[in-house]
C-alpha cells in the first residue's frame, strides 16, 4: 500500500473550512424528540471481536463522562 501526502495551503484551509460550515448550516437542527426517535430507531450491533472488554468499558467510560449527554 502506497501513501501520498499532499500539503494544503492556507487557502485551501480556509476553503474547506467555508465549506464545512456551508455544510453544517445546510442540515439544520433538530429537536430533542426527534433526536430522541433518531437514537431509538438506530440498530444494536455487537463490538468488534478485536475489542477487548477492557477497551469498551474505557469507551463507556468516556461517553458517560462527555459533556454531552447520551439520550436513551
Amino acid at each position: 500500500m502506497m501513501y501520498r501526502i499532499k500539503v494544503t495551503t492556507a487557502e485551501e484551509l480556509k476553503e474547506q473550512e467555508e465549506d464545512f460550515q456551508a455544510f453544517l448550516s445546510g442540515l439544520g437542527q433538530v429537536s430533542l424528540q426527534e433526536a430522541k426517535a433518531i437514537l431509538e430507531g438506530r440498530e444494536v450491533v455487537e463490538p468488534e471481536p478485536e475489542l477487548s472488554p477492557d477497551i469498551i468499558a474505557c469507551f463507556q467510560k468516556r461517553i458517560g463522562s462527555s459533556k454531552f449527554p447520551v439520550i436513551s
